[in-house]
């Protein structure tokens, strides 16, 4: 089944040095660092079974993608009112979608998921994420993207190094990420160092 995921980054409590000194034994709840936050955020929620085996898949894709936001940052928007544009290009079929929660956000703005067909359609869009059904023009979308701050994403093999900044894939019943830093800087986002320890570093090859 799938995991359940919690987006509450959760409190641990470590043991203190001396159990004689009540005022330590109160400072025993502390928060877990932002690093091993991370961890645990993607840890709890990568595992599927091999019943209905597509659609847990998209799900976990889904909330990786979501909690892969959260960590990263974008240039402030021009409109800080303007909802933050998820585009979807290509075909989709049902339970093969990436679906975000209905009242996510992202640093307090609303997320819209879309799905588009022109390349014109992702000038004001946060996030791109491109099916698999685009491979045979993988090459011309990312020129269009150029150094747009956009957040590419796929789950098909060869987008990591063809340039897309986030691919999706599946290594022993688990949904894992590659992660190219190259394209990152290229958009100008700005990712947490972490990511780049849990996914898999990528390079774009020429």
């Amino acid at each position: 089944m799938v995991s359940h995921c919690n987006f509450i980054l959760p409190t641990v409590t470590y043991p203190t040095e001396s159990y004689q000194n009540e005022s330590k034994k109160r400072k025993m709840k502390k928060s877990i660092p932002l690093p091993l936050c991370i961890v645990i955020l993607f840890i709890t929620c990568t595992a599927f079974s091999a019943i209905n085996l597509e659609i847990e898949e998209y799900a976990i894709k889904s909330t990786i993608i979501y909690k892969i936001l959260k960590f990263t940052q974008w240039p402030q928007p021009a409109n800080k009112n303007k909802p933050f544009t998820i585009s979807i290009l290509g075909k989709t079929t049902p339970g093969k979608e990436i679906k975000i929660p209905w009242d996510a956000t992202v640093d307090k703005r609303r997320i819209v998921a879309r799905k588009i067909r022109d390349l014109s359609e992702i000038n004001d869009s946060e996030v791109l994420f491109i099916t698999s059904s685009e491979a045979y023009r993988i090459d011309a979308i990312l020129d269009y993207v150029g150094n747009k701050p956009i957040l590419t994403v796929g789950d098909t093999h060869g987008f990591g190094q063809k340039g897309v900044i986030i691919n999706l894939y599946i290594y022993k019943n688990s949904v894992k990420f590659e992660i190219n830093h190259e394209a990152s800087k290229k958009a100008s986002l700005q990712m947490h160092s972490q990511l780049y320890v849990i996914g898999r570093v990528v390079r774009t090859k020429k």
